[in-house]
C-alpha cells in the first residue's frame, strides 16, 4: 500500500499528538515560563465530534481502529466505534460521534484513538478534558460548513449518514459591554452641510470573550479562530458570523505566561427587523409572580 498518512484535521474540537512523538500541550511549555496548565470543558451530554482520515478504510471496525476514554488513572471506562464513510469519500474518512456519558464520575479524561499503522495499531492521545454535570462559565460552540472543506466532511449524502455538527465547549461568554449597537450607513451632505440618510442598515455587534482569568491555550485559540471560518457557527444554539473584518485579539498577554483570553466581534447570522411570535402559544402566565418588581 502507497504510504499514505494518517491526518488528524486541525478542526477537531480537540488537540490529538501521537504517542511518543508528540506530547501533551503542559509539557511543550518552556522550562522560563510559568508552568500552566490547561484542561478542555465538556459537560454530560455534549458530544465532540472527531474526523479522522486514514488509509486502512477497509478495516474500519476493527479493533485497531477505535477511539478509548481513559480517566486519570489510565483506565479505559468506554470504547466508541468509528463509523466509516467510504462509499461516498473513498474510504478515507472516520467519524466517530459518541455523546459523554452521564453515567461517568466528574473528572479529568482523555481520548485515546488507537488506529490501524503499516507496522501495527498507533495511539493517538488528546488534551486533557474536565468531564462534569455542569460549567457554568463555559458556551458550547457547534459548528459545520456548507462545503466538504478543511480536510473535514460536513455534508453526507444518500449513501452515508448525516454528518453531525462539531461541537466545542470554552470558557467565556458575552459580557453586558460586550453589547456594541452599530450598522452601515451611507449619508450626503446637502448645500447648507444637512445630513440625508440615503441609506442606513442597523447591524449589532456582539464582541464575545473567549476564556476566563486564566486563559486559554494557543491551539484552543487557533481552533476557534478556524472555526469562524466556516458557514454554520452556533453559540448556545444561537447562529453566529464573524463581523467583516474581525478576528480575534489577545486582552492582554504576559510573555511569560503561555495562556491568554480573546475577544472576537461577531453578528447574528440573521439581521432581524422583528420579534415574531405564534399567536396560537399563548402561556400561562402569573403575572403578578413573573412581572412583579420591586424598587428599592
Amino acid at each position: 500500500m502507497a504510504n499514505i498518512p494518517i491526518t488528524i484535521p486541525l478542526l477537531n474540537p480537540v488537540r490529538f499528538f501521537r504517542e511518543d512523538v508528540g506530547d501533551f500541550f503542559y509539557n511543550f511549555q518552556k522550562e522560563w515560563e510559568y508552568k500552566a496548565n490547561y484542561c478542555q470543558k465538556y459537560q454530560f451530554g455534549d458530544t465532540p465530534v472527531i474526523q479522522i482520515l486514514t488509509p486502512f478504510y477497509q478495516d474500519y471496525q476493527s479493533p485497531d481502529n477505535e477511539m478509548d476514554l481513559v480517566n486519570s488513572l489510565g483506565v479505559v471506562v468506554s470504547t466508541h466505534t468509528f463509523e466509516c464513510l467510504m462509499a461516498a469519500y473513498g474510504g478515507f474518512l472516520i467519524v466517530m460521534a459518541a455523546p459523554i456519558e452521564s453515567t461517568l464520575t466528574e473528572g479529568i479524561y482523555y481520548y485515546r484513538a488507537r488506529l490501524r499503522g503499516n507496522s501495527g495499531p498507533i495511539n493517538f492521545w488528546s488534551e486533557p478534558m474536565y468531564l462534569k454535570a455542569t460549567h457554568d462559565d463555559t458556551v458550547l460552540i457547534e459548528y459545520g460548513h456548507d462545503l466538504n472543506d478543511f480536510d473535514c466532511i460536513f455534508k453526507g449524502t444518500n449513501e452515508t449518514p448525516p454528518v453531525p455538527l462539531f461541537q466545542i465547549r470554552v470558557e467565556g461568554g458575552l459580557k453586558q459591554d460586550g453589547f456594541v449597537p452599530g450598522g452601515k450607513y451611507t449619508l450626503f451632505q446637502d448645500q447648507d452641510l444637512s445630513p440625508v440618510m440615503l441609506q442606513g442598515v442597523p447591524v449589532n455587534v456582539y464582541r464575545f470573550t473567549l476564556g476566563n482569568n486564566r486563559g486559554i491555550p494557543n491551539y484552543m485559540a487557533d481552533k476557534i479562530n478556524r472555526l469562524f471560518s466556516l458557514s454554520n457557527t452556533f453559540i448556545d444554539g444561537l447562529a453566529y458570523m464573524r463581523n467583516e473584518g474581525a478576528k480575534l485579539e489577545p486582552i492582554e498577554r504576559d510573555p511569560l505566561y503561555p495562556l491568554c483570553s480573546w475577544v472576537m466581534d461577531l453578528a447574528l447570522k440573521e439581521n432581524k427587523y422583528s420579534d415574531e411570535y405564534d399567536p396560537t402559544d399563548i402561556p400561562n402566565y402569573n403575572y403578578e409572580t413573573n412581572y412583579s418588581y420591586e424598587y428599592s
